[in-house]
Protein backbone atom coordinates (compact mmCIF):
# COMPACT_ATOMS: atom_id res chain seq x y z
CA UNK A 1 0.00 0.00 0.00
CA UNK A 2 1.39 3.28 -0.77
CA UNK A 3 2.46 5.57 1.81
CA UNK A 4 0.90 9.31 2.40
CA UNK A 5 3.31 11.80 4.08
CA UNK A 6 2.31 14.76 6.05
CA UNK A 7 4.57 17.94 5.33
CA UNK A 8 3.87 20.98 7.61
CA UNK A 9 4.54 24.23 6.09
CA UNK A 10 3.66 26.17 8.81
CA UNK A 11 3.09 30.16 7.67
CA UNK A 12 3.57 30.22 4.18
CA UNK A 13 2.63 33.13 1.06
CA UNK A 14 0.06 31.45 -0.62
CA UNK A 15 1.89 31.26 -4.06
CA UNK A 16 4.72 29.60 -2.94
CA UNK A 17 2.65 26.95 -0.86
CA UNK A 18 0.96 26.49 -4.35
CA UNK A 19 4.15 25.92 -6.17
CA UNK A 20 5.38 22.96 -3.56
CA UNK A 21 1.06 21.55 -4.72
CA UNK A 22 1.98 21.40 -7.76
CA UNK A 23 5.73 20.22 -7.72
CA UNK A 24 4.25 17.68 -5.47
CA UNK A 25 1.50 16.48 -7.60
CA UNK A 26 3.91 16.67 -10.87
CA UNK A 27 5.37 13.98 -9.28
CA UNK A 28 3.01 11.26 -8.18
CA UNK A 29 2.35 9.81 -11.83
CA UNK A 30 5.36 8.88 -12.51
CA UNK A 31 5.92 7.17 -8.66
CA UNK A 32 9.28 9.84 -7.95
CA UNK A 33 6.97 11.53 -5.26
CA UNK A 34 5.02 10.36 -2.78
CA UNK A 35 1.21 11.38 -2.14
CA UNK A 36 0.94 14.13 0.53
CA UNK A 37 -0.76 16.28 3.04
CA UNK A 38 0.18 20.02 3.23
CA UNK A 39 -0.75 21.19 6.93
CA UNK A 40 -0.03 25.09 6.26
CA UNK A 41 -1.76 28.60 7.31
CA UNK A 42 -1.64 31.62 4.89
CA UNK A 43 -0.87 35.35 5.39
CA UNK A 44 -3.70 37.68 4.05
CA UNK A 45 -4.92 36.40 0.63
CA UNK A 46 -8.37 36.23 -1.43
CA UNK A 47 -8.15 33.42 -3.64
CA UNK A 48 -10.67 33.01 -6.30
CA UNK A 49 -12.17 29.77 -8.41
CA UNK A 50 -12.77 29.06 -11.83
CA UNK A 51 -16.17 30.34 -11.12
CA UNK A 52 -14.34 33.06 -10.19
CA UNK A 53 -16.19 35.17 -7.18
CA UNK A 54 -17.40 38.39 -5.78
CA UNK A 55 -15.31 40.93 -4.21
CA UNK A 56 -16.80 44.00 -2.42
CA UNK A 57 -14.50 46.69 -2.29
CA UNK A 58 -13.00 46.45 -6.16
CA UNK A 59 -9.60 45.81 -6.16
CA UNK A 60 -7.92 46.34 -3.03
CA UNK A 61 -4.86 47.04 -2.60
CA UNK A 62 -3.74 46.18 0.51
CA UNK A 63 -4.38 42.25 0.04
CA UNK A 64 -3.08 39.72 -2.85
CA UNK A 65 -5.90 38.67 -5.34
CA UNK A 66 -5.20 35.55 -6.67
CA UNK A 67 -6.87 33.37 -9.73
CA UNK A 68 -6.58 29.24 -8.95
CA UNK A 69 -8.00 26.38 -10.44
CA UNK A 70 -10.12 25.06 -7.69
CA UNK A 71 -13.45 24.59 -7.84
CA UNK A 72 -15.65 27.08 -6.26
CA UNK A 73 -15.56 30.90 -5.55
CA UNK A 74 -13.69 33.50 -4.07
CA UNK A 75 -12.55 32.75 -0.54
CA UNK A 76 -10.12 34.73 1.73
CA UNK A 77 -6.69 32.83 4.02
CA UNK A 78 -5.37 34.45 7.02
CA UNK A 79 -3.43 33.42 9.92
CA UNK A 80 -5.01 31.05 11.92
CA UNK A 81 -7.28 29.51 9.56
CA UNK A 82 -6.35 26.10 9.23
CA UNK A 83 -5.58 24.57 6.02
CA UNK A 84 -4.88 21.54 4.16
CA UNK A 85 -3.98 20.50 1.29
CA UNK A 86 -4.32 16.69 0.10
CA UNK A 87 -2.22 15.72 -2.84
CA UNK A 88 -3.92 12.01 -3.45
CA UNK A 89 -3.94 9.69 -6.30
CA UNK A 90 -7.80 8.97 -5.98
CA UNK A 91 -8.15 7.59 -9.44
CA UNK A 92 -5.30 4.63 -8.49
CA UNK A 93 -7.10 4.42 -5.19
CA UNK A 94 -10.52 3.80 -7.08
CA UNK A 95 -12.12 6.72 -4.63
CA UNK A 96 -14.39 8.97 -6.97
CA UNK A 97 -14.49 12.62 -6.95
CA UNK A 98 -17.64 13.11 -4.87
CA UNK A 99 -16.74 9.90 -2.14
CA UNK A 100 -13.28 11.75 -1.80
CA UNK A 101 -15.18 15.08 -1.15
CA UNK A 102 -17.11 13.18 1.38
CA UNK A 103 -14.36 11.44 3.10
CA UNK A 104 -12.59 14.69 3.50
CA UNK A 105 -15.80 16.15 5.17
CA UNK A 106 -16.48 13.31 7.59
CA UNK A 107 -13.15 12.92 8.63
CA UNK A 108 -13.37 16.48 9.76
CA UNK A 109 -16.85 16.75 11.51
CA UNK A 110 -16.12 13.69 13.01
CA UNK A 111 -12.70 15.25 14.61
CA UNK A 112 -14.66 18.30 15.54
CA UNK A 113 -16.99 16.04 17.52
CA UNK A 114 -14.50 13.92 18.75
CA UNK A 115 -12.11 16.58 20.52
CA UNK A 116 -14.50 19.79 21.34
CA UNK A 117 -18.05 17.80 21.00
CA UNK A 118 -18.76 20.96 18.35
CA UNK A 119 -21.90 19.37 15.96
CA UNK A 120 -21.26 20.46 12.68
CA UNK A 121 -23.19 19.87 9.76
CA UNK A 122 -22.86 18.53 5.88
CA UNK A 123 -24.89 20.03 4.08
CA UNK A 124 -25.96 18.74 0.68
CA UNK A 125 -26.17 21.87 -1.03
CA UNK A 126 -24.05 24.22 0.41
CA UNK A 127 -20.22 22.44 0.29
CA UNK A 128 -17.98 23.16 3.58
CA UNK A 129 -19.20 22.44 7.00
CA UNK A 130 -21.16 24.28 8.90
CA UNK A 131 -22.12 25.06 12.96
CA UNK A 132 -25.65 26.01 13.16
CA UNK A 133 -26.28 28.67 10.24
CA UNK A 134 -22.79 29.66 10.05
CA UNK A 135 -20.00 27.99 7.93
CA UNK A 136 -16.79 27.20 9.80
CA UNK A 137 -15.28 25.70 7.09
CA UNK A 138 -14.18 25.70 3.20
CA UNK A 139 -13.58 23.09 0.54
CA UNK A 140 -12.25 23.57 -3.02
CA UNK A 141 -10.87 20.85 -4.90
CA UNK A 142 -9.21 20.21 -8.29
CA UNK A 143 -8.54 16.81 -9.76
CA UNK A 144 -6.16 16.51 -12.84
CA UNK A 145 -4.82 13.14 -13.74
CA UNK A 146 -6.94 11.79 -11.47
CA UNK A 147 -4.65 13.50 -8.40
CA UNK A 148 -6.40 15.69 -6.09
CA UNK A 149 -4.74 19.35 -4.91
CA UNK A 150 -6.19 22.16 -3.32
CA UNK A 151 -8.40 21.33 -0.21
CA UNK A 152 -9.83 22.49 2.66
CA UNK A 153 -9.67 25.50 5.16
CA UNK A 154 -10.92 25.00 8.91
CA UNK A 155 -12.24 29.16 10.68
CA UNK A 156 -9.63 27.96 14.12
CA UNK A 157 -9.11 31.53 15.40
CA UNK A 158 -8.39 33.74 12.69
CA UNK A 159 -9.50 37.69 11.94
CA UNK A 160 -13.57 36.72 10.57
CA UNK A 161 -13.51 40.37 9.34
CA UNK A 162 -11.04 39.86 6.46
CA UNK A 163 -14.32 38.06 4.95
CA UNK A 164 -16.27 41.24 4.70
CA UNK A 165 -14.10 41.77 1.81
CA UNK A 166 -15.98 38.88 -0.61
CA UNK A 167 -18.75 37.25 -0.68
CA UNK A 168 -17.43 33.74 0.60
CA UNK A 169 -18.52 31.16 -1.14
CA UNK A 170 -21.11 32.98 -2.80
CA UNK A 171 -22.72 33.71 0.73
CA UNK A 172 -22.36 36.96 2.69
CA UNK A 173 -19.83 37.29 5.14
CA UNK A 174 -21.64 36.96 7.74
CA UNK A 175 -22.34 33.24 7.21
CA UNK A 176 -18.59 32.62 8.30
CA UNK A 177 -17.66 31.64 11.78
CA UNK A 178 -14.52 29.97 13.68
CA UNK A 179 -13.91 27.36 16.56
CA UNK A 180 -13.14 30.14 18.79
CA UNK A 181 -16.96 31.89 18.48
CA UNK A 182 -18.23 28.96 18.89
CA UNK A 183 -20.69 27.54 22.29
CA UNK A 184 -20.63 24.51 23.78
CA UNK A 185 -17.28 23.49 23.36
CA UNK A 186 -16.38 21.03 26.62
CA UNK A 187 -12.83 19.90 25.92
CA UNK A 188 -9.35 20.28 24.80
CA UNK A 189 -7.90 24.21 24.62
CA UNK A 190 -8.45 25.32 21.22
CA UNK A 191 -5.27 26.38 18.76
CA UNK A 192 -3.57 30.21 19.69
CA UNK A 193 -0.46 30.00 17.68
CA UNK A 194 0.94 28.51 14.54
CA UNK A 195 2.77 25.57 16.62
CA UNK A 196 -0.42 24.62 17.80
CA UNK A 197 -2.32 24.87 14.83
CA UNK A 198 0.08 22.72 12.97
CA UNK A 199 -0.35 19.94 15.72
CA UNK A 200 -4.07 20.07 15.09
CA UNK A 201 -3.42 19.81 11.44
CA UNK A 202 -1.31 16.64 11.60
CA UNK A 203 -3.94 15.14 14.39
CA UNK A 204 -6.38 16.02 11.45
CA UNK A 205 -4.16 14.70 8.53
CA UNK A 206 -3.15 11.60 10.26
CA UNK A 207 -6.93 10.97 10.57
CA UNK A 208 -7.70 11.77 7.07
CA UNK A 209 -5.00 9.25 5.78
CA UNK A 210 -6.67 6.13 8.17
CA UNK A 211 -9.65 6.70 5.92
CA UNK A 212 -8.01 7.33 3.10
CA UNK A 213 -6.59 4.24 3.57
CA UNK A 214 -9.56 2.33 4.78
CA UNK A 215 -11.42 3.49 1.55
CA UNK A 216 -8.61 2.25 -0.74
CA UNK A 217 -7.48 -0.81 1.12
CA UNK A 218 -7.02 -2.77 -1.94
CA UNK A 219 -4.80 -0.32 -3.28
Amino acid sequence: MSQIKINILHTMDYKVALAIQNETHAKIPSKTGLETILIVEHPNVITLGKRGGVILDGNPSDIPIIQTDRGGLATCHNLGQLVIYPIIDIKSRKIGVKRFICILLKTLKNYLLRIYNLEVLISSSQTGLWYQDKKIASIGMRIHKGISYHGISINIYNDLSLFDRIEPCGFSSHSMTNLISTDGITSKIIPNNTEELMKLGKEIATQLIDSIEEESKDY
